[in-house]
């Protein structure tokens, strides 16, 4: 945003050198100075005019009154106004109609940031509250930064000190622009309607951290997390970092969301008795179950969403979620902490049994207590028990054994995402310490494809990311199945997703979406005792003996895959060591002549005969025919790795 006005200035000649000066001003040219008694009447009136302006919001200030939340609409066309009236101040050297309009903007910026101010930032518009905030602070300086400008005694002045203040005007509103690109981020995480829950959150970090794959998102999580909270992190938890991180930018404390995660890891991270707790079964298996139910919780108070617009119903149902969550999650890091801390000795399960509120009045009458705000247990008692509370006329009433004062919807809100907040921050510190420590929060299966992350939905999201267009994807029986867009062999995709850590189905079928050819299989067994060949020292005979097994374990179709080709390229590159004197290569020829006899290649066989004959009778005219006829199946046959556009892996 610019502004458009010019000054003008009266000029004339410099009696001195005859060049053009300003009025009332020293000429540019030679530096003679102007008379004593002259007067840049443009320049004055501006001068003047600006003075009003000053006067006049004096009396405007102390009339400021209100509080209420200013919006980024209203802030973006405060900016708009004041540079429009900037222009005409310029263009008419200070006109009345001007120093109304630049009086009426200041004011307006002003009041806006008075009223704003005045009203007390909550959860979950506290991120977006601030940047507005900060804003408005920023372009309350714009008229002390233009006055100088107006004032100038000459153009090159005026220029020179509109620098800087272009430069305030270019910076406002970045707050609210970076605000609301983290807000496009996040609407795709809370948008239901895409996706599981994991769907989303990879999605909103593909949005958040766009050009990288969600590899690299995660390593890079890993090491942004790691750099802020003082520990190793590991990359699944750098993911899972950036997301919270990309949350609580938008609806929650951001500085103190970083601060408790930062606190909690390096408190756990070194906890001697982090192991000891783990030890006991029930602890990680605590956090098993809490996660569950955390999402539980999360989808059902979702499906509410799509169905409910009464507020007065959803502020209710939010009380019960925080009610959900503080039992069904918040219970276990309660006991985890209330024993990290030393405050408890008893059994993981005593502790369990003892409730939640216990374990979080431990925490807040702890060091502690600041990671564990919004952990007060009336809003548990009230939404977990019948009629413990009503709302009337914007006010929660808690119905209570404790008396306790009605509190603003707004109030109980933000209480209730500040213990998200610390519950995230937390959960997140210990989850991983315990991954630091090599000690594994399983997610079963059945969790795992609760919250869209099954393997087969892994695997999905795996072929997206490496930028396979996948047309369909289908679960069967003990089977996965993907078509692809574009071009080129699958072999690769297919054994990838097939050598993928745990479980997986029997069988895996990858194909480009208009291919026609034969299916390719491979026995997976086979393929990784190929692998393994990588991985070990073996002589490049070894592994052509490995690959021509390899390739005659696989079927194209109803077809074995190792042609007669495929046998004379492993014979003639063994044949030719053999007829060169290196006897080491007839144990790997009699294998290529297993495989053939097994493939009913007697043509084959007869050649490895011909070889071993030579080797025998050192026949030299017919030994250099025959090394003749091998050196041209090398040049014109190969070996290769099993290829095609449609395969499927047989585990």
């Amino acid at each position: 945003m610019r502004s458009r006005g010019t000054m003008h200035f009266q000029t004339l000649r410099c009696d001195q050198c005859k060049g053009i000066r300003v009025l009332g001003a020293a000429c540019p040219d030679c530096g003679a100075k102007a008379p004593k008694n002259e007067v840049n009447a443009n320049v004055v009136r501006r001068r003047t005019s600006v003075v009003r302006v000053d006067d006049e919001l004096v009396i405007r200030r102390v009339q400021f009154s209100g509080a209420q939340h200013a919006q980024p609409s209203q802030v973006l066309d405060a900016i708009k106004s004041f540079t429009n009236a900037i222009s005409t101040f310029a263009e008419t050297d200070g006109s009345p109609a001007a120093v109304k309009a630049v009086t009426d903007a200041v004011a307006a910026i002003e009041s806006l940031r008075f009223r704003h101010d005045s009203v007390q930032i909550l959860r979950p518009d506290l991120a977006l509250a601030r940047a507005i905030s900060r804003t408005l602070a920023q372009i309350s300086l714009l008229w002390e930064a233009y006055k100088p400008v107006l004032t100038a005694s000459t153009m090159a002045e005026s220029v020179q000190l509109s620098e800087g203040a272009q430069a305030l005007l270019d910076g406002a509103g970045e707050s609210i622009r970076k605000h609301n690109a983290r807000a496009d981020a996040v609407a795709v995480f809370e948008d239901h309607t895409a996706g599981s829950l994991s769907e989303r959150a990879l999605k909103a970090l593909r949005v958040n951290r766009p050009g990288l794959s969600l590899l690299e998102v995660a390593s890079l999580g890993a090491t942004e997390a790691s750099a802020e909270v003082g520990v190793p992190v590991a990359d699944a938890l750098g993911a899972q970092y950036l997301t919270l991180i990309a949350v609580a930018e938008v609806h929650l404390d951001i500085d103190r969301f970083r601060r408790v995660a930062s606190e909690a890891a390096q408190f756990c991270h070194k906890n001697k008795l982090l192991s000891e707790i783990a030890a006991a079964p029930e602890a990680i298996q605590a956090l098993v179950e809490g996660n569950r139910a955390y999402a539980e919780a999360i989808t059902a108070f979702e499906a509410v969403l799509q169905h409910e617009k009464n507020e007065t119903t959803l502020i209710r149902r939010i009380i019960k979620l925080h009610s959900e969550i503080y039992e069904g999650v918040g219970l276990y890091q309660f006991v985890w902490y209330a024993l990290l801390s030393g405050m408890k000795q008893k059994p993981f399960h005593k502790l369990v049994m003892e409730g939640a509120t216990g374990a979080a009045n431990t925490l807040l009458n702890s060091e502690i207590a600041p990671w564990f705000q919004g952990s007060d247990a009336y809003l548990r008692h009230a939404g977990q028990h019948g009629g413990a509370f009503s709302i009337v006329d914007g006010r929660v009433l808690f119905k209570l054994d404790k008396p306790r004062e009605p509190m603003r919807v707004e109030e109980v809100i933000d209480t209730i995402f500040t213990f998200f907040e610390s519950l995230a921050a937390t959960s997140w510190a210990l989850s991983n310490a315990l991954s630091n420590a090599g000690i594994e929060v399983p997610t079963p299966d059945a969790d795992a494809a609760y919250i869209g992350m099954s393997k087969f939905k892994t695997a999905a999201l795996w072929l997206s990311d490496r930028g396979e267009g996948v047309c369909r994807s289908e679960e069967k029986d003990n089977a996965w199945e993907f078509d692809l867009d574009g071009v080129g062999g699958v072999s690769e995709i297919a054994l990838t997703l097939a050598m993928a850590e745990g479980t997986l189905p029997h069988q895996i079928s990858v194909q480009r979406h208009a291919s026609t050819d034969p299916w390719l299989e491979i026995p997976l067994d086979m393929y990784i005792a190929h692998a393994d060949m990588l991985s070990a020292e073996h002589t490049p005979s070894e592994f052509l003996i490995s690959l021509l097994k390899l390739r005659a374990s696989c079927h194209s179709g109803s077809q074995p895959l190792a042609g007669s080709g495929d046998f004379r390229y492993a014979i003639a590159v063994l044949g030719l060591f053999i007829l060169n004197s290196d006897v080491t290569m007839i144990r790997h020829i009699r294998q290529v002549e297993v495989l053939a006899r097994n493939a009913g290649d007697l043509d084959a066989i007869k050649l490895i005969h011909e070889i071993l004959l030579q080797s025998r009778v050192k026949d030299r005219h017919a030994a250099h025919r025959l090394k003749a006829q091998l050196n041209e199946y090398v040049r014109e046959l190969e070996l290769n790795l099993p290829e095609s556009t449609r395969v499927r892996i047989q585990r």
